[in-house]
């Protein structure tokens, strides 16, 4: 998978997640998006990153 489509898949996760309806969860579910969340803008910033550095080279 290219680097684009990476960043693609990523933003479109972190869409799903930023989207989420958290009314009728529980704690632990709602635990559970903000985790996931978190870790596809951290993954989408990295991926970003990775770009960057490369587009410099």
């Amino acid at each position: 998978m290219s680097l684009l489509e990476q960043i693609r898949l990523a933003k479109a996760e972190l869409d799903h997640y930023g989207s989420c309806s958290r009314a009728g969860k529980t704690p632990e579910q709602l635990a559970e998006i903000d985790n996931k969340f978190y870790a596809a803008l951290d993954r989408l910033k990295d991926l970003r990153q990775l770009m960057a550095s490369k587009r410099i080279k």
